[in-house]
């Protein structure tokens, strides 16, 4: 971890948590970033109201805005800016939240070699840049387009079929790169990426905040990720909730739920909208415009598909189309997540784990993640890169496309570390759904199983 320069030793103003929280707009905009002063690791409170719009990665830093951006800030940076940052983030601190703790450790040993045998395989110039992901988003449009005249407006049921996994793919492929700031080097194109999100009749600001500042951060973090916790009681998703007796038939009705999962970008993001799950847990201000980009989303599915088809064709035909490209969507921008971290090798996480260890955060994202058909390049274009969910977490802000390439960095300094990086891949798309289906079943039936990491199985060396 960099140490700060002498001229921070000075006195800092002491802040309360929820003096940050109130500062959690563009107008008036407070983060908390963990450094180093004169050897103790100190949460200094920066007031980037003035730097904020000139971000190169784009408005995603609002969504941390009242928070701790830490994780991010190590997550998503290299580390020839974060080593060189004191400069700028100097004249940027205004005080130090009392009482700071990050419940993760950031800038150990492992991530450190990590992140740079990584950052001198991807240079900076191709970490958001690549003629791939561009090709793969111009062919994934035009498909659309066809399929849409000939499914959507002269009723092809086969183009149909295609519309639908080719709507899901443009989620999976273009839309979930752009919520990443991952897709382009260009902020407008990155917004535009994610925004296509709107045309799936989803809410790319929803799923962003709780996407990238609560699942990325906190992944299988019972009290954070509302990726665990958002589908309570109906599944049990954790050993530490509740268990009721209706969860030992949830491997059933789970089948249900992954197929019209689409209803649940519909209408569960509300909340997301409102609460951004960070560190600490908080209210975020949402703008009008904020309300108005999600309303669109519904607003362009129900009218131009939904609305359209009713209107052009017999109700019976119309339910039909619209039934199975609903179930398309919602199912395969699912099960590509399910498989990645609701598994029986993917470890759960909640705060007693955390009391007298120090998680090394890079570490947890390869433990609390699963990779299945590492080598299938057919899995790694239908899942959007998803079946590399464990280079993808340690490194979000990179390109889907070059995560290939990273592959045996990753595998090579888990085994120097003691991480056993096979042990969380599967060989086979089936063989991660099949394990998938048995942890619901588990979790149904009461049985914790393996699920919590043994901290002591890998020492933490810190730079």
């Amino acid at each position: 971890m960099e140490r700060e320069s002498s001229g921070d030793s000075k006195i800092l103003k002491k802040y309360s948590w929820e003096e940050v929280k109130a500062h959690n707009c563009a107008s008036d905009c407070w983060v908390v970033l963990e450094r180093e002063v004169d050897g103790v690791k100190k949460g200094l409170v920066l007031d980037i109201t003035e730097w904020a719009p000139r971000h190169p990665g784009g408005d995603i830093l609002y969504d941390g805005a009242g928070g701790d951006v830490t994780i991010m800030f190590w997550s998503y940076h290299p580390l020839s800016l974060i080593d060189n940052s004191s400069s700028y983030v100097n004249k940027m601190v205004i005080g130090e939240v009392e009482d700071y703790k990050c419940i993760y450790e950031v800038g150990t040993a492992f991530h450190r070699t990590l992140k740079r045998r990584v950052e001198d395989k991807i240079t900076a110039s191709e970490r958001r840049s690549d003629w791939r992901i561009i090709f793969k988003a111009l062919m994934l449009l035009l498909v659309s387009a066809i399929t849409f005249w000939a499914g959507w407006i002269h009723g092809n049921i086969i183009a149909v079929i295609i519309l639908g996994y080719t709507l899901s793919s443009i989620g999976l492929n273009v839309a979930h790169d752009g919520v990443h700031s991952a897709f382009s080097k260009s902020r407008i194109i990155c917004k535009l990426a994610a925004f296509s999100f709107n045309l799936l009749g989803n809410n790319y600001l929803a799923y962003r905040k709780a996407h990238a500042f609560g699942h990325h951060a906190y992944t299988n973090h019972l009290e954070y990720d509302t990726g665990i916790t958002g589908s309570f009681p109906v599944l049990r998703l954790h050993p530490k909730l509740e268990h009721s007796w209706f969860h030992k038939f949830q491997y059933i009705y789970v089948v249900p739920i992954y197929l019209f999962s689409i209803l649940l970008f519909w209408f569960g993001d509300t909340d997301d909208m409102y609460t951004l799950y960070n560190f600490p847990k908080r209210q975020a201000r949402v703008t009008l415009s904020d309300w108005l980009v999600a309303i669109s989303g519904r607003m362009v599915f129900f009218s131009w598909y939904i609305g359209l088809h009713f209107w052009m064709f017999p109700w019976q035909k119309a339910l039909l189309d619209c039934t199975i490209v609903c179930v398309e969507i919602g199912f395969l921008a699912l099960v590509f997540f399910v498989v990645n971290h609701w598994t029986e090798k993917a470890a759960l996480i909640t705060n007693k784990e955390l009391v007298t260890k120090t998680a090394d955060w890079a570490m947890l994202q390869i433990l609390v993640s699963s990779n299945f058909s590492v080598k299938s390049p057919f899995w790694f274009h239908v899942s959007g890169g998803l079946n590399l969910q464990i280079e993808h977490h340690l490194f979000p802000g990179i390109v889907h496309t070059r995560l290939p390439d990273i592959v045996p960095i990753v595998r090579k300094t888990c085994k120097e570390y003691g991480i056993n990086y096979d042990a969380q891949c599967y060989d086979s798309f089936w063989d991660a759904f099949g394990s998938n289906h048995q942890f619901i079943k588990n979790l149904g039936n009461n049985i914790a199983n393996n699920y919590f990491p043994n901290f002591g199985k890998t020492t933490l060396k810190h730079a």
